[in-house]
């Protein structure tokens, strides 16, 4: 489904479409994305149930250290970030995963 996501490991791609929205009926939900990397399965990128802090701000840190390169933004342990991830192949132990952090508009 998100095979596509490849695209990001090219920066001049990201610079064109570094956002995108997910819209509910009464929200839309407008995401920059930070760090695009390539990650082990398994990994610490898969963890989840971070609550605001230092923990999780070093788990952020984290992903823009890793990230192909660097985008610029910093994103803080008080942003919501949404992870998409996906298999590169059948044939490697490697996923594609892509990660963002939100800004959020009402409608």
């Amino acid at each position: 489904m998100f095979g596509s996501l490849k695209k990001y490991k090219d920066e001049g791609f990201w610079k064109k479409n570094q956002y995108f929205t997910v819209y509910t009926e009464s929200t839309a939900y407008r995401y920059q994305i930070f760090s695009y990397e390539n990650a082990i399965v398994g990994s610490n990128v898969y963890k989840v149930g971070y609550q605001p802090g230092e923990e999780y701000q070093t788990f952020i840190d984290e992903m823009v250290k890793n990230s192909d390169f660097d985008t610029g933004i910093r994103s803080k342990s008080s942003n919501k970030i949404l992870t998409l991830s996906t298999v590169q192949g059948m044939d490697t132990a490697n996923d594609l995963l892509f990660m963002r952090y939100v800004s959020i508009h009402r409608k």
